[in-house]
């Protein structure tokens, strides 16, 4: 999946315009591979940690 870089709607790789606003969207493998490798991670405090991954929310939870 590729986000549209006018509206940030998810689009698949195989669209050559964004499914909702209509955006032109031009993107090369190597734009897909380094998408991949991406995460998003939010650290609550020295327990509790939130990842992004799969565009799911993930709640990671140390152990004492």
């Amino acid at each position: 999946m590729l986000f549209c870089p006018r509206c940030g709607t998810r689009n698949k790789t195989t669209y050559n315009y964004c499914r909702k606003c209509g955006k032109k969207i031009k993107y090369s493998i190597e734009d897909t591979k380094s998408s991949k490798k991406e995460f998003i991670e939010f650290k609550i405090n020295n327990y509790i940690t939130l990842k992004l991954e799969k565009g799911k929310t993930v709640i990671y939870v140390k152990r004492v």
